[in-house]
């Protein structure tokens, strides 16, 4: 395909690489649904940390710093939000 200057666009696929695309569309659904059914168990909140992870070394490969930024600090407040509840609970 050529693009508007004449240069050609080539798109390469390597054989086992990931889609990121497919990472974040998975770290953002298991986010909202482990937010939603945070309040049933503990372990929904540790979950939302992980997907919080995962979104951040999304956003680390794809050189998006802020956004990385920010969802370090939401899996290191769901972090300690588990903590504090995982111990509350018998």
């Amino acid at each position: 395909m050529h693009g508007p200057v004449g240069v050609v666009l080539e798109a390469r696929v390597c054989e086992g690489a990931v889609d990121l695309g497919l990472v974040d569309d998975l770290a953002d659904c298991l986010m909202v649904l482990s937010y939603a059914l945070e309040g049933k168990a503990p372990i929904f909140t540790l979950a939302f940390t992980g997907a919080c992870l995962c979104a951040a070394i999304y956003a680390l490969l794809i050189e998006s710093f802020p956004f990385m930024v920010a969802e370090g600090i939401w899996s290191m407040v769901a972090l300690k939000k588990w903590m504090l509840r995982s111990r509350a609970e018998p």
